[in-house]
């Protein structure tokens, strides 16, 4: 299964990732939260005040800050290592990510299953 991958991000969108495995490094999960929240979660569910939120927010705090940190790099620098591997994927795979989800779009999704 490959789950939630970003694939071919433009040229800003690649900028963004770097910036925030750079915040992550320097201060820790609690740096860049609130912008994940608002990427991972639509803007009526985060009005809602689902108690999902805050689980989902100490989870994310609750992180080691260097593995935290060290993820958010693969993120930002390990790409193409995920969308293209030296050794092509020939066994058959489930492909999916979130409707919403702007880092990895339905559109990343379609062209890592190509």
């Amino acid at each position: 299964m490959i789950l939630n991958s970003p694939h071919e991000r433009s040229i800003e969108a690649q900028q963004l990732v770097e910036e925030r495995a750079r915040a992550s490094t320097l201060g820790g999960p609690a740096t860049t939260i609130e912008a994940s929240m608002e990427r991972w979660f639509t803007p009526k569910f985060l009005a809602s005040n689902d108690p999902l939120l805050d689980e989902v927010r100490t989870w994310i705090l609750g992180t080691d800050p260097e593995t935290f940190a060290e993820a958010r790099q693969v993120l930002a620098s390990g790409v193409t290592e995920l969308i293209r591997p030296v050794q092509p994927i020939e066994t058959p795979a489930l492909v999916i990510t979130c409707e919403n989800d702007s880092g990895s779009s339905p559109d990343m999704t379609y062209a890592i299953s190509r």
